[in-house]
C-alpha cells in the first residue's frame, strides 16, 4: 500500500494578483478625469475672483470720482442771498427772543425780591403835589417817571425816598424835567448804576 506526503503547504502557493491591467487602465482614466475636474474648478474660481476684483475696482473708481466731484462742489459752493438773509433773520429773531426771556427773568426776579415792598415804600412817601406815571426796577436799578405840580415838590420827594427801606443806599445820578402847561412838570429820575458806581 502506497501513501503520499504533501510537503507543500497552501501558504507556499503564489497568490493571485488583485491589480489587473484593466483595473490599471480604469484607475488611470479616473485619475486623469479627477485632475481635469480639479483644474476646471480651480480655473473657474480664479476667473470668478478676477471678475469680482474688476467689479470692485470699477465701483471704487466711481466712488472716488463722485467724491472728487462733491469736493469740488463743496469748495465752489456759495450760499444764496435768500439763504443768507433767512439765516440773518433767524439770528435777529433769536436775539429778540433772548432779550424777551431776559426781561421776563428780570421781572420774575424783581417780583421774588419783593416788588410789593417797593410799592409800599413809595406809597409811604406819597405827596399830593406829585404822582408817578411809570416805575422801572431791575437788579437794583430804578427809574421813576411822573408829574409834579411845582419844581419845589420834586427835591422834597427825593429826600423822602432816602428813608424808604427798599431804597436804602440807592443814589440817583440824573434827573430830567420838562414843563408841560397842561400837565405840570414832567420828570424822570434815574438811579446810579451799581456797576458804574463800583
Amino acid at each position: 500500500m502506497k501513501s503520499r506526503i504533501n510537503l507543500v503547504t497552501p501558504d507556499l502557493f503564489p497568490k493571485p494578483l488583485r491589480l489587473s491591467f484593466d483595473r490599471m487602465i480604469l484607475a488611470a482614466i479616473a485619475s486623469v478625469f479627477l485632475l481635469v475636474l480639479i483644474y476646471v474648478l480651480v480655473n473657474w474660481q480664479v476667473l470668478k475672483a478676477q471678475e469680482e476684483r474688476k467689479m470692485a475696482q470699477l465701483k471704487f473708481e466711481q466712488v472716488q470720482q463722485r467724491h472728487a466731484q462733491l469736493k469740488e462742489q463743496l469748495v465752489a459752493h456759495k450760499p444764496s442771498e435768500k439763504l443768507v438773509e433767512l439765516v440773518n433773520r433767524k439770528e435777529r429773531q433769536l436775539e429778540l427772543q433772548q432779550l424777551l426771556i431776559r426781561e421776563l427773568s428780570d421781572r420774575s426776579a424783581l417780583a421774588s425780591q419783593g416788588f410789593s415792598g417797593l410799592l409800599t415804600d413809595l406809597a409811604s412817601v406819597h405827596r399830593k403835589d406829585l404822582w408817578l406815571t411809570e416805575i422801572y426796577a431791575s437788579e437794583g436799578h430804578f427809574r421813576f417817571e411822573g408829574v409834579a405840580s411845582s419844581g419845589q415838590s420834586l427835591p422834597l420827594w427825593i429826600d423822602q425816598l432816602s428813608s424808604a427801606s427798599s431804597l436804602q443806599g440807592v443814589g440817583f445820578s440824573s434827573i430830567s424835567m420838562e414843563s408841560k402847561d397842561h400837565r405840570g412838570l414832567v420828570f424822570e429820575l434815574t438811579s446810579v448804576d451799581k456797576e458804574a458806581g463800583q
